[in-house]
């Protein structure tokens, strides 16, 4: 088992990367970094906050009940941003207060989390929030390595958690090791266990139940690497941990990047591999051999709820869920400025869209030219999904995916499909299920 050194990662990594920062990063790395060496801490839990966000109470609660179970003490940091071209001062100062208040209000002891604020000239990458914070936190454990006693490691989660799991915490501790890279773990975009004045967006909006399916299915098969040609946990920013080490090892986060830096830390910690370029991988022809050494691991009890807002706008505006990361602007909309359940209501309102109701047709008049079309409807919305996801690389693999998504049909079209038969379709039983239960 191949293990990598903190010590050494880290002052490489720093080497490497400091000199390329502004002066107003660099100070701002020190500067966050001498706070977090007065808390004493050794694990984190990062969840950058753009300033008008609204945190659950239910997850705050929730949050607190799992670092209560942790084995070893892990501090809460929230990087609280924003910039000068949305807001003034005098209101980031009035919500990083107000998010002060509200962890008082959910029972956290003032030891146990740490609100860094900062903000920008203008609208900063998510890479360069993101790798500030982690790079404060590196500089800090490395200044104090004497003192750590076991593998430093971050956590990330994002400010749009809707619930986590009581064993969330516990699990991830448990599994974390030197010859760690990553560690990721199931993420939901619906409400379901939400707190009351959430209903479950997903138990009222098939689509949304489509896209679910999609999202678990996509990631199962590739971690098990039935699709893709690789086996391969992928890695969301919603919901993962990095040891300190590894996240060195592959020089951290892209500050450059305005969307998808997660996608690409998480390439690069799949396929780091010191020894590429080693006896006896090395000839004349010379190529980069990726054979993870390091693990990465997927724990099923280290799940959360995210806000599925980004989802349900993309869907509302006729997109599949999917194209959330795609056809919307991501970088240029803040997630708070979408309302889930503003959006829910759009949703039901537009007959175009795939209803409760419409579920629940395609069972009990399996054969009227109703249930054809809204079947045609949901093998359309599940095929174009996969089609657009590039880790379903052929048809064979297609085809794996549609089964695997349960729907017994390999193509988009209904018209050859016998009512009766799709009535016992997997997917579907599921999804009367659920709105039967409305």
């Amino acid at each position: 088992m191949h293990c990598l050194n903190f010590e050494h990662e880290a002052r490489r990594y720093l080497a490497r990367s400091l000199y390329k920062r502004s002066n107003d990063d660099y100070n701002f790395i020190f500067s966050t970094a001498n706070r977090l060496d007065k808390r004493g801490y050794f694990s984190f839990l990062v969840i950058p906050t753009y300033y008008r966000e609204r945190i659950s109470c239910n997850y705050l609660r929730q949050l607190r009940t799992a670092l209560n179970r942790s084995p070893i003490r892990i501090q809460v940091v929230f990087f609280v941003n924003g910039n000068l071209i949305d807001e003034t001062v005098s209101d980031f100062e009035e919500a990083t207060s107000a998010l002060d208040t509200q962890m008082a209000a959910c029972g956290f002891e003032p030891e146990q989390y740490i609100i860094i604020s900062r903000i920008f000239a203008s609208r900063p990458a998510i890479g360069r929030i993101r790798g500030l914070i982690s790079d404060a936190i590196v500089v800090s454990m490395l200044r104090r390595l004497s003192e750590c006693g076991a593998v430093p490691f971050i956590i990330f989660n994002d400010a749009d958690t809707l619930a986590i799991s009581p064993t969330y915490f516990t699990s991830i501790v448990s599994t974390i090791t030197c010859s760690s890279t990553y560690i990721s773990g199931p993420v939901r975009f619906d409400s379901a266990i939400i707190e009351p004045e959430y209903k479950s967006y997903q138990y009222c909006i098939p689509e949304l139940y489509l896209f679910n399916v999609v999202h678990r299915t996509i990631n199962r098969l590739s971690r098990l690497g039935r699709i893709n040609y690789e086996r391969r946990i992928w890695l969301e920013g919603a919901n993962f941990s990095v040891a300190c080490a590894a996240y060195c090892a592959v020089g951290g986060f892209e500050y450059e990047k305005v969307a998808g830096e997660d996608d690409a830390i998480g390439r690069a910690l799949h396929r780091y591999n010191p020894n590429a370029f080693q006896p006896p991988n090395v000839n004349d022809d010379v190529k980069f051999i990726y054979d993870p050494i390091l693990q990465s691991k997927y724990l099923y009890d280290a799940w959360l709820v995210t806000d599925p807002r980004r989802v349900l706008s993309a869907i509302v505006k006729g997109h599949l869920g999917i194209d959330a990361w795609t056809e919307e602007p991501f970088a240029s909309t803040n997630g708070s400025d979408l309302e889930s359940h503003s959006l829910a209501r759009l949703y039901r309102q537009n007959a175009d869209l795939l209803q409760s109701e419409d579920i629940l047709a395609s069972i009990d008049e399996p054969s009227s030219p109703r249930s054809i079309r809204i079947i045609g409807a949901i093998l359309k919305r599940v095929y174009d999904s996969g089609q657009l996801d590039f880790r379903v690389r052929n048809p064979q693999q297609l085809q794996l995916y549609m089964r695997a998504c349960g729907l017994r049909a390999t193509t988009d079209d209904p018209s050859d499909l016998d009512g009766n038969e799709w009535r016992t379709w997997p997917l579907l039983r599921r999804a009367s299920q659920i709105v039967k239960r409305i």
